[in-house]
């Protein structure tokens, strides 16, 4: 739906760069009270914060849905690949699993309350959504000092 979405407004926007290049427009004339330097910065910047309106409404749902703590288990992923994409970003299941069989021999610090896949999850989703520490800390059922070094042994 958001490809389809995103491929609608970008030919709106090419029509409108258009429809402004055809008109000629001076943007800083006598009495503008802000420097515009082309329409196309202006368009860039209507792009930028598109997406980080869909960002928010991503990051929204996570305040806004009231649910229990979640395991983050393998389980809880299964049977919803939409699942797997709203967290973490990947196309299925299959992908998570993929990618964590391919790095779970490189991780070799033990964390006593996370599994090396709960980890993973963590760290994908703080990638994915810029969710904050605390917010991990209480969806995973652990502090903010653990998720912040997890993710900061992760990246580094």
């Amino acid at each position: 739906m958001r490809v389809y979405q995103e491929k609608k407004l970008r030919k709106q926007r090419k029509l409108m760069c258009q429809s402004f290049a055809d008109q000629n427009v001076a943007a800083n004339e006598k009495g503008c009270q802000t420097e515009v330097k082309s329409f196309d910065e202006m368009c860039t910047q209507t792009d930028v914060l598109r997406r980080k309106l869909y960002h928010a409404k991503d990051f929204d749902y996570l305040f806004t849905s009231n649910k229990k703590v979640v395991e983050f288990a393998k389980e809880f992923f299964r049977k919803s690949d939409n699942k797997v994409l709203f967290y973490t970003g990947l196309h299925s299941c299959e992908i998570l699993n993929f990618v964590f069989e391919l790095v779970s021999p490189s991780v070799s610090r033990p964390s006593q309350s996370l599994s090396p896949f709960q980890e993973l999850v963590m760290v994908l989703i703080k990638l994915r959504l810029d969710v904050p520490f605390q917010d991990l800390a209480y969806r995973f059922n652990s502090s903010v000092p653990t998720a912040s070094r997890t993710y900061d042994f992760s990246l580094g």
